[in-house]
């Protein structure tokens, strides 16, 4: 799965490192509920 991909091609739309952090934290427990 490229995830790190789409979390770089994204990354630009968070003005502020918190934003994409937080962007990053809510994607990672997308993809851990999704295997479940």
């Amino acid at each position: 799965m490229p995830r790190e991909i789409y979390v770089i091609g994204n990354w630009k739309m968070y003005k502020t490192g918190q934003e994409a952090t937080d962007y990053i934290n809510a994607l990672d427990v997308a993809v851990k509920q999704s295997k479940i």
